[in-house]
């Protein structure tokens, strides 16, 4: 059963017992409907701070998950964190991270950073896809237990563009499509999944939600390019998807909480017996 979410609408704010950041509104909405937004989780001088290191992506960067790029064409970095500082500062930043805590506990892990640009795509039809209609996970699926694949990993987007404008390219899900099994519902001629919902976010808006959210991006007929990060957390009992190791240079930029995100270990034991040896963001402040 699908539950149309949406965003939760109290005035409430108070954060839960025992957690750093995490509101009843937003427990609730992300159990229900597998996602939430926070509004406003970068400040304008961090927004144009990420813009540029982006920019400078685009200038340098010639090689894309799909072949050779140039300057303003599509550009997915994966294992981003390895491309400037700021991004290892912003896979741990206190408007969201901590959520990601509360939820998932401390004995987590880095699986994936992105910086994504997705220019203007106004060949695309309307009733086509940037990215078609998934779920996040590995192949083969996960074993499924009374139809239900278990939850992997849960996603940070950060936004640097305006979604809210039309056609911008905007993050769309189906709210409670983590609580159902089985394949994407696409039926012939359907743009999208009944219940569908546009995740339109303003310039540093933000985004949290888990791998089996059914989510797709629609295409971009806007005349800006849409410009965002992303950042996967699983627990450290899992492989990460778009790194085996960190250089040692990666790792020398980040704090210990950083590191640990980072696959920085005492041990091999640790990933699996965390509660046992070295876990630092079981002291996150």
């Amino acid at each position: 059963m699908i539950t149309q979410a949406i965003e939760p609408t109290s005035t409430k704010t108070e954060t839960l017992p025992g957690c750093h950041a995490l509101t009843a509104e937003q427990k609730a909405s992300f159990e229900n409907n597998g996602f939430f937004v926070i509004r406003g989780a970068l400040s304008d001088a961090e927004i144009e701070r990420y813009l540029a290191i982006v920019d400078r992506g685009d200038q340098e960067i010639a090689s894309h998950v799909k072949g050779a790029r140039q300057p303003g064409e599509a550009l997915e970095l994966r294992n981003a964190v390895e491309f400037d500082q700021s991004i290892v500062e912003l896979m741990t930043h206190r408007s969201a991270f901590p959520q990601i805590l509360d939820l998932m506990g401390p004995a987590i892990g880095l699986t994936t950073s992105h910086m994504l640009i997705r220019p203007p795509s106004p060949a695309v039809k309307r009733e086509e896809k940037v990215v078609g209609w998934h779920r996040d996970g590995p192949n083969p699926r996960p074993l499924a237990v009374n139809g239900i694949e278990p939850w992997l990993y849960t996603k940070i987007g950060y936004f640097l563009t305006d979604t809210m404008i039309p056609d911008a390219g905007a993050l769309s899900v189906v709210p409670g499509s983590h609580r159902y099994g089985g394949t994407p519902p696409q039926v012939t001629g359907e743009v999208n999944p009944s219940g569908t919902y546009e995740v339109t976010m303003k310039p540093g808006d933000a985004v949290i939600f888990e791998n089996r959210v059914l989510h797709a991006v629609g295409p971009n007929y806007s005349a800006i390019s849409r410009k965002n990060f992303y950042f996967g957390y699983c627990w450290r009992y899992l492989r990460p998807i778009d790194f085996t190791t960190q250089p040692e240079s990666v790792l020398a930029w980040g704090d210990k909480y950083q590191r640990q995100l980072m696959g920085e270990a005492a041990s091999a034991l640790e990933f699996y017996l965390p509660g046992q040896t070295h876990n630092p963001l079981a002291d996150w402040k």
